[in-house]
């Protein structure tokens, strides 16, 4: 188990696990979007009847055969479903382990500075310019 936690103390596969924790879920939320738009679940009943007259509607008319019953008694929901909101989910939480992955020290020099990033212990820095300030 001592091993475990020294792997997972080392920064670098810290980073490795971000990157493929990140990719993995942005994976997992497209192909469940890419899944739940492709495969719809069919409906009971929307199948086409094996007999029976056929009905036709002609300049906009409206024509209807065998049995008809409305269902009143049901909410119409409008808006997102279950697994798209998994889906946006999924996404978010990707794009929030990507963003962390490129988060970090960030150190800048600007205008003619100098600037050291990491851990810098027992390294020698050396500055060559004039005193002028004039660029070399």
């Amino acid at each position: 188990m001592a091993e475990f936690w020294a792997f997972l103390a080392d920064e670098s596969n810290q980073q490795t696990l971000t990157w493929l924790g990140g990719g993995l879920v942005v994976l997992g939320g497209a192909l469940w979007t890419v899944v739940t738009f492709v495969w719809k679940p069919k409906k009971a009943g929307s199948g086409q009847s094996s007999g029976g007259a056929e009905v036709l509607a002609d300049r906009g008319g409206l024509a209807a055969g065998g049995n008809i019953s409305i269902d009143t008694s049901s909410k119409t929901t409008t808006g997102v479903s279950g697994p798209t909101v998994a889906a946006i989910v999924f996404a978010a939480f990707g794009a929030i382990f990507l963003a962390i992955a490129f988060a970090g020290n960030t150190v800048t020099a600007t205008n003619g500075g100098v600037a050291a990033g990491g851990d810098i212990s027992g390294s020698t820095i050396t500055i060559i310019g004039n005193d002028a300030g004039d660029p070399q």
